[in-house]
């Protein structure tokens, strides 16, 4: 379990799902908020997390807003092994790196702030596929879901990721963070793929970035089967933010 100032997150797994879909997962809960008459009522939690399952080589990278009692993320269904798969292990250990930002109060009270983000301003971002990354794309099933991250940039505050389902594989932008107050950005993202030989440019205008929406996917400009995969030999891909206008709580 992990204690905040009058609240409690735990680590849960389930091991036939969430929805017992029979895909095993793992959760962040907010499992009680406000038993301690120390502290005012809490209206939200803002925080990233990153789970991990080491013995799977799996890594997912979210962004959260706990508001009410059981609510969390995780991630699961098709990402991780069917429970009959997992039986057959002799183990495997669950991680989650909680970064909590800020707790916001009912009352007028101040913010408690955990993470000074700075505001993210225009920014680029190159992400170079390696060998060892396409080498592992290349071994994942056709029939399974995948992801992939990119090392953080703007501040710390956003990702890019590579998911993969049943063969098909898309690039993304995830916004893990954001600054207390700042409800969105409104922005323009120009994104390069530089595949081989070949350079292709695609731009979103006036798309808003908000904390815990998902991920802002480049248009279907790069989809990718498995086999196309294997005969890569260079991968890279560049994104340009330009913030047009902040738009504060």
């Amino acid at each position: 379990t992990i204690k905040l100032k009058g609240a409690t997150l735990a680590l849960t797994i389930y091991p036939m799902g969430w929805s017992k879909q029979g895909y095993m997962s793992c959760y962040l809960e907010l499992i009680n908020m406000n038993q301690s008459t120390n502290f005012p009522e809490i209206e939200y939690i803002q925080a990233s997390v990153t789970f991990w399952i080491k013995e799977l080589d799996l890594m997912y990278k979210v962004s959260i807003r706990l508001k009410n009692l059981g609510g969390g993320s995780g991630f699961g269904h098709n990402m991780l092994p069917l429970f009959e798969n997992v039986k057959k292990m002799d183990g495997f250990t669950f991680a989650a790196d909680v970064d909590v930002h800020h707790i916001k109060y009912k009352q007028e009270l101040p913010a408690m702030i955990f993470s000074n983000i700075s505001k993210i301003r225009n920014t680029e971002f190159i992400w170079n596929i390696d060998d060892y990354m396409l080498k592992k794309m290349n071994t994942y099933q056709g029939d399974s879901s995948w992801v992939e991250y990119s090392n953080t940039f703007g501040n710390g505050c956003m990702v890019l990721e590579v998911k993969g389902n049943r063969g098909n594989n898309k690039l993304g932008l995830k916004l893990l963070r954001m600054p207390f107050g700042i409800e969105k950005y409104l922005v323009d993202i120009i994104w390069t793929t530089y595949l081989d030989n070949k350079r292709v440019v695609i731009k979103n205008e006036n798309v808003g970035l908000r904390v815990a929406k998902g991920v802002i996917r480049m248009p279907n400009i790069w989809e990718m089967t498995l086999e196309e995969i294997t005969k890569i030999n260079v991968l890279s891909f560049k994104v340009e933010i330009k913030v047009k206008q902040i738009n504060k709580n």
